[in-house]
């Protein structure tokens, strides 16, 4: 993430000290399983960008049976680590920045997908479509980033000020990611808040495993939430998540 030309908000060595503090669950308990197992196909070349530490490159190869290829310049043995825990021989781990680094030309992917990236540059839009031309005609883009904006903007402000730093608001919306795919000839297949706050704050974090006391307070909130029915109401106002799936136009158009 670090070229400027796109005005990259974090640095490398923000990631390489995130991967050693947070690692991510087994690849099969995935949280947008049930969004993303209707609107992709099984088989075929998969891309992540911003892969590491692995997990959902192991999920998709377990689950949809793709071959898997993650790029990220940061954490790429905590990517390796992870596919040796699962078995997983074939697969292509590239430690490069993905905005610097040339896939071999006519290279594309059946699914390209980012989860949690494009929001750390302020020119998030050209970071997309760089993703969306490696799609292939037919293929399909995925793109999540967290909501970060309404209630998860205090709890942000509350526990984690200092990441708001490095996180672009204005990639958060629905539109704001759908919008230039439409533009660029994908058709929307999903774009949706998803989610109720506090689903982000998990016991894997370390901003709240490593201080008890803020876990209790999120599960005590989490608890509330469901008991007034709360617990699944996705809105601008109360989702942590973004979830957008869009289709290539098979004949490889953007405008």
């Amino acid at each position: 993430m670090a070229d400027k030309t796109h005005g990259a908000l974090t640095q490398r060595e923000r990631w390489e000290g995130h991967w050693q503090r947070e690692k991510k669950g087994h690849p099969d308990g995935y949280i947008f399983d049930g969004i993303l197992r209707p609107l992709l196909p099984q088989g075929g070349d998969y891309l992540e960008i911003g892969c590491a530490p692995g997990a959902t490159m192991a999920y998709f190869h377990r689950n949809y049976g793709y071959r898997v290829c993650g790029i990220d310049y940061a954490g790429i043995p905590l990517v390796q680590d992870t596919m040796r825990h699962y078995g997983i021989g074939e697969y292509e781990a590239i430690d490069a920045d993905f905005l610097t680094y040339r896939f071999p030309e006519g290279r594309q992917f059946d699914v390209v997908a980012s989860f949690g990236f494009i929001e750390h540059f302020s020119d998030f839009r050209a970071v997309l479509l760089r993703q969306a031309a490696l799609v292939r005609p037919g293929g399909h883009l995925v793109c999540e980033v967290p909501n970060l904006r309404g209630l998860n903007y205090l709890l942000f402000r509350l526990l984690q000020p200092r990441e708001l730093e490095g996180h672009n608001l204005a990639a958060m919306a629905p539109s704001a990611i759908a919008d230039p795919l439409r533009r660029y000839g994908f058709r929307i297949r999903y774009a949706r808040y998803v989610g109720t706050c506090f689903v982000h704050f998990d016991a894997q974090n370390p901003y709240l495993a490593d201080h008890p006391a803020r876990l209790r307070l999120v599960r005590a909130a989490r608890q509330a939430l469901g008991a007034v029915g709360l617990g699944n109401a996705p809105s601008a106002w109360l989702s942590p998540y973004i979830v957008v799936v869009a289709t290539r136009d098979v004949q490889g158009k953007g405008t």
